[in-house]
């Protein structure tokens, strides 16, 4: 379900800030993260290493997440299940 929950954030992540991603990544075998409340995992695309992303979440809910893309490109997100955005709103 972790592995889900990373690669639905990664996908939107990626959409939202209007890069292309990939066609498909693959989890990498053994690069499993999860350390106090920290978990994550890295990801390849053709035996080449795509991406990487760890989370945690707040006791109020929010999940914060981290990322870093094979250029080095680094991203911060924040989710909560009850949130409700819309397209385009500020």
């Amino acid at each position: 379900m972790l592995i889900v929950m990373v690669r639905k954030f990664v996908v939107g992540l990626l959409v939202l800030s209007g890069l292309a991603m990939p066609a498909r990544a693959d989890f990498i075998a053994g690069s499993d993260i999860n350390t106090d409340n920290w978990s994550g995992g890295a990801w390849d695309t053709n035996g080449k290493f795509s991406h990487c992303v760890v989370q945690t979440r707040a006791q109020n809910g929010v999940v914060l997440y981290f990322s870093v893309a094979s250029n080095y490109t680094w991203r911060v997100a924040w989710s909560h299940e009850n949130w409700q955005l819309t397209a385009d709103q500020t």
